[in-house]
């Protein structure tokens, strides 16, 4: 099925200039291009999808100029059947399980609480959680909500960074009970609030302070906070959703075996489910009826455990590039909006410190979000687009074959998003050329903000 149409001739020029010629395309044939969108834009994108050796299972993308959205496309497939009769594409339906973007869904969630007082950035946590939370290493310093979201807690995720029902979040940093003598989760190199070190923990932790302040379980506050209001489809527990939402989550896939206890990549094989196939089984709920809310919000996977689909997570970028305002009416403060914006870390300040610095290509952050900074450098770089010139903030994704950006410019008004469902070979083969990023999703972002910023398709 396909809607709209395309120009065949144009395509494979633009898969031949992006060296994407000779690939096979039964497999994507059937995936719909949207009528309204840029053509020449959709054919790259799909060519990116069946680069030789470089596929991908899957992709989501949506531009937005001046808030509006204003290209969006669905390539390849959700679900991959493995008798390749019976495939599912993926389509404007389609929830993925959007990983490290659930962090700053997260934040947003945590923008309410501070508007209404319940929660304070610079406040000891302690006092929330009941217990002296300390690093050990540097007891006099206190850890705030702010830390937490900026990445500059002290904590670290040697230990773990998602734990049973059983357990509470309160042992795990006091190293106490069935955690003690275990690995510890905090530096003994930085003091809270003196360098930046990327931590799924604090995403716990988070949660937890949630919980304590609200009563309510993370997942279901989430709801009521965030999704509800702005109409938009998602969900921390897959088990919860309703049956018409859970056939389109897709399911997340890699082109690799273990074989004697090593993992090996095979492009030219089958594509292997690595989350979410409820074909095999359906999801199995978080948390059971006894879980107290308050005890250990990891269990809900705040730092990664989001499903949401491209368009759920636009409207998240409409509401804060309109600073706060959904359709006229407030949803988030836009004063918390802002720090969200400000940077909070930087790197080259004084409050670095040697070898605490975990994701190479983070050059900044605000509030829950990496500030993009326009910084080039191979393998480690900030670019969103050949040729640099643009500065953004947002997230990025990566987990189980998964990779996922939602990224803004508010002076701009401009922003994009992508979420890619599986890779079919091993990503640090395919490195960017002038980022961080791997190759495909320079390409892809290059594509995408040429449309958000009115940039001419040729090359």
């Amino acid at each position: 099925m396909v809607r709209g149409s395309v120009d065949w001739r144009r395509r494979t020029m633009l898969a031949a200039s992006l060296g994407l010629a000779g690939c096979r395309s039964n497999f994507w044939d059937m995936t719909p291009i949207p009528a309204d969108s840029n053509a020449a834009t959709a054919a790259e994108l799909a060519a990116i999808l069946r680069r030789p050796d470089r596929e991908l299972a899957s992709l989501a993308t949506i531009v937005l100029r001046n808030g509006e959205i204003v290209f969006e496309g669905y390539y390849g497939q959700r679900w991959i059947d493995a008798t390749g009769v019976a495939h599912r594409p993926a389509t404007v339906d389609t929830l993925y399980r959007v990983a490290s973007i659930s962090k700053w869904v997260t934040a947003l969630g945590v923008l309410t609480l501070l508007a209404q007082a319940r929660l304070d950035l610079d406040r000891d946590i302690s006092s929330y959680l009941g217990v002296a939370v300390r690093n050990p290493n540097f007891p006099s310093q206190a850890i705030t909500l702010r830390m937490l979201l900026c990445h500059t807690s002290s904590l670290r995720d040697d230990a773990g960074y998602s734990f049973p029902e059983a357990d509470d979040i309160r042992d795990v940093l006091l190293a106490r009970g069935a955690f003690a003598g275990k690995r510890s989760v905090w530096s003994r190199d930085a003091a809270p609030g003196q360098a930046f070190a990327y931590c799924n923990l604090a995403s716990g932790v988070i949660a937890t302070l949630i919980e304590t302040v609200t009563g309510q379980r993370f997942d279901r506050f989430m709801q009521d906070a965030v999704f509800s209001p702005l109409g938009v489809q998602a969900t921390f527990d897959p088990a919860h959703l309703p049956t018409s939402a859970l056939q389109h989550v897709a399911t997340l896939y890699r082109k690799r075996v273990e074989r004697q206890g090593r993992e090996q990549w095979e492009p030219r094989g089958p594509w292997r489910p690595q989350v979410d196939d409820y074909e095999a089984s359906p999801p199995v709920p978080r948390t059971s009826a006894a879980y107290v809310p308050g005890r250990n919000g990891s269990l809900l996977s705040p730092q990664g455990g989001l499903r949401i689909g491209a368009r759920g997570l636009a409207t998240l970028v409409q509401v804060v590039l309109n600073h706060g305002r959904h359709r006229g009416r407030l949803v988030f403060n836009g004063n918390w909006i802002d720090e969200m914006f400000r940077p909070q870390w930087q790197r080259g300040e004084s409050a670095t410190a040697k070898g605490t610095e975990t994701v190479s290509r983070s050059q900044a952050w605000g509030l829950g979000a990496q500030i993009f900074t326009d910084t080039f450098a191979h393998g480690r770089g900030d670019w969103l687009r050949a040729g640099g010139g643009l500065t953004a903030v947002g997230h990025l994704g990566d987990a189980y074959g998964l990779t996922s950006a939602v990224l803004m410019n508010r002076h701009e008004r401009c922003g994009v998003v992508f979420l890619s469902g599986g890779v079919g070979f091993d990503p640090a083969t395919d490195t960017g050329r002038y980022s961080g990023f791997y190759r495909y999703e320079e390409l892809i972002l290059d594509a995408l903000w040429r449309v958000a910023r009115s940039e001419t398709d040729a090359r």
